[in-house]
């Protein structure tokens, strides 16, 4: 597959060594250790150098960076897009730091501040020893083969203080590799985040520039495929200055005091995060979302639509559930064929037609499949229980945020308003066996929901019982329930009564002569860094907040809440979701703001953007806070013979997880030892 070369390659430079060795500490100040074995033969000849290139990407490869997995997955789990059992929380002991506000900078370690800096400090070793040892060697084929290499390392470079950037807030900026001996004063401060904006914003520029000179707009050749192109640089732009725009960074940081205190940062002085609203921030986000927006759709992408339903392996729109009102007519064919085009849009990748993904790879994070599907699938005539871990486990909050078949949320749809939350988790009166005890909350809903949320008497997947689909009981112990019989058994569980399908190969099958925890059939769905759906839902954001504040943006054509409707709607219509209409806007329920964000956190659910999204918003205890995610009693534990009963069970409530929220929060703190030894080092407010 196209999107796995480049880290395959990546992962294969790092394990021979021969680029490592001078970058292995994780301390982003020792990024030329005295000892470097091996480098000299690192620019020996083409392949070697290539394999140099590679390894630079290999800082991809991180968990923080994948929206898929909860394993040291704390951008995933510490949000509110889902929880996972208490048991899995033994491993993923700064992740709930996070969440009850426990974390410190002694028990943070280098985590992703050592990791970038130390794949930083690659890059500047890469691009020292070409323009030495190699031209000395005569490595590359061509001159533009030269400046193609060293336009990768000038993006992965600013890719990396991008993420960074939005973990650590306001972070040194590193343009040159630092000696071992070099005075403690030469080692940078915090540079503030404007100016660390515009120095990512910039190169990225002259990157595209680069790349769209050498013709590398995008990349068609299958092994080239996830390597730096203009598009890329465009996108990436445009994320950047959406952020750099967005509350927390223009005027509404609460520590406005937070400031360093032994260097100065060009043009700002001691300041480190502004404390103003400045308009300009939200015209030049939207100019730059625009522009990375057109340059994707003139050069040959497009929202995913046609997934491949039609032969006799692959999933088939009539087989998939979706539960309708008692006496109702069945929902249609094309409405199916919505929910299998959502499975598909986020499981392919551009070898079967998925034209969509703008930056991506097929790094495949620990277990993020097995721990997604459910557990008890079926047990095999020799007594082999085919089974999933259970425990991606979807917050109520979740459940609730998709649209109805209206195209609102279910508390405030025409046929459901003035019901309590309480009633929308009551049984919807259908007769059907096995279905007895489906939930009003899962009636009338959109495609994506169907597409990506499994429910009690649900059926998970089409294909996952042995070419069937597994239907789901959510509160048997001898199903899907929690069964408190053994320790182990207790382990693998849904803390809220729902589980995740999205990321899950439609065509995931667990078979009698296969595998007991892989499904046959799963192709690894590829880590999306950044899609065109983003892009889209980048120009609305832009658009809603220029409406918002009465910016008119330069060049812009057209009405700005018009055209941040029109991309809303966009995204809607491909998902087979009702359109955002003067009706819903007219309720007052939220503004046209609001309601963009809501798509995007439809839309975007669990591909690693809500951690950051609420941050930039600056409304991290509205989210974030005490009692804020809730679930069924799926914690509720049962055995076999004492099973409990819906009435009890399909109960809202608190998760079992004591989060808390304070706003220093938004920031994660900078490891100890790397504000010890560097003096002009200030560390986050808060810790």
């Amino acid at each position: 597959m196209k999107l796995k070369n480049i880290c395959k390659y990546a992962a294969i430079a790092v394990a021979s060594g021969f680029a490592m060795t001078g970058v292995t500490s994780c301390d982003y100040l020792d990024v030329i250790p005295p000892e470097q074995a091996g480098l000299p033969d690192a620019m020996k000849d083409h392949t070697k150098a290539l394999g140099f290139l590679h390894s630079c990407y290999a800082g991809l490869n991180h968990n923080c960076l994948d929206g898929r997995t909860y394993f040291h997955g704390w951008v995933n789990n510490s949000s509110d897009d889902y929880t996972i059992p208490t048991d899995w929380r033994d491993s993923e002991s700064f992740t709930f730091n996070l969440m009850y506000n426990n974390a410190s900078s002694s028990t943070i370690g280098d985590w992703e501040w050592g990791h970038f800096y130390k794949y930083i400090g690659q890059c500047l070793l890469f691009e020292e020893q070409l323009k030495t040892v190699g031209a000395a060697h005569d490595v590359n084929y061509s001159e533009a083969e030269r400046k193609e290499w060293l336009a990768e390392t000038r993006f992965l470079k600013a890719a990396y203080h991008f993420f960074l950037l939005r973990e650590y807030g306001p972070i040194p900026i590193t343009t040159k590799l630092i000696e071992m001996d070099a005075a403690m004063s030469e080692y940078p401060g915090r540079s503030h985040y404007d100016y660390c904006v515009n120095y990512i914003v910039s190169e990225l520029d002259a990157v595209a520039d680069e790349l769209t000179d050498l013709d590398l707009v995008t990349r068609t050749n299958e092994v080239e495929t996830g390597r730096a192109t203009a598009m890329m640089c465009k996108a990436l732009k445009a994320r950047v200055l959406l952020y750099a725009a967005s509350p927390l960074f223009n005027g509404e940081y609460p520590y406005p005091n937070w400031k360093n205190t032994k260097c100065t940062t060009p043009g700002y002085g001691y300041d480190l995060i502004s404390s103003e609203f400045d308009p300009k921030k939200w015209e030049r986000a939207y100019q730059a979302a625009e522009e990375a927006l057109q340059l994707a759709l003139g050069n040959g992408y497009y929202l995913w639509d046609q997934p491949t339903i039609t032969a006799d392996t692959e999933v088939l729109p009539e087989h998939i559930y979706v539960p309708v009102p008692e006496g109702a007519d069945d929902v249609s064919i094309e409405f199916k064929q919505k929910v299998a085009t959502m499975r598909y849009a986020v499981t392919t990748n551009e070898t079967e037609g998925n034209h969509e993904i703008i930056w991506g790879n097929l790094f495949e994070p620990t277990y993020y499949i097995p721990a997604r599907l459910p557990k008890n699938v079926f047990t095999t005539a020799d007594s082999k229980i085919k089974s999933g871990w259970n425990g991606i486990a979807p917050h109520l909050e979740v459940v609730e945020s998709f649209l109805t078949t209206a195209g609102t949320i279910p508390a405030e749809d025409p046929a459901t308003m003035g019901c309590s939350e309480r009633d929308f988790y009551t049984k919807a009166g259908l007769t059907a066996a096995g279905r007895e005890e489906v939930m009003r909350i899962c009636l009338n809903r959109e495609p994506r929901f169907y597409a990506w949320i499994a429910f009690h008497n649900g059926d998970y997947l089409t294909r996952l019982n042995n070419g069937q689909p597994k239907r789901l009981d959510m509160r048997d112990p001898a199903e899907q329930g929690r069964d408190n019989s053994s320790a182990a058994s207790m382990r693998n569980y849904s803390a809220t009564g729902f589980l995740s399908m999205k990321h899950i190969d439609p065509n995931s099958m667990y078979t009698t002569s296969g595998s007991d925890t892989d499904p046959s059939g799963h192709v690894a769905s590829p880590c999306v860094l950044i899609r065109l759906a983003e892009l889209y839902l980048n120009v609305a954001e832009a658009a809603a907040e220029c409406e918002a504040h009465g910016i008119v943006p330069a060049g812009a054509k057209g009405d700005m809440k018009a055209r941040a409707i029109e991309m809303v709607n966009v995204i809607r219509e491909r998902a087979g979701a009702h359109i955002l209409d003067d009706n819903i806007l007219a309720s007052g329920s939220k503004s046209l703001v609001e309601w963009v964000r809501h798509e995007r956190r439809i839309e975007l659910w669990n591909e690693g953007h809500r951690w950051f999204d609420v941050r930039r918003w600056a409304q991290g205890n509205e989210y974030f806070g005490a009692g804020k995610r809730r679930g069924l009693r799926g914690f509720q534990a049962s055995t076999p013979d004492n099973v409990i009963s819906f009435e009890e069970w399909a109960v809202p409530t608190n998760v079992d997880v004591q989060y808390r929220w304070h706003n220093r929060l938004y920031f994660n703190p900078v490891f100890l030892n790397e504000v010890y030894k560097n003096p002009q080092m200030v560390q986050a407010p808060g810790y």
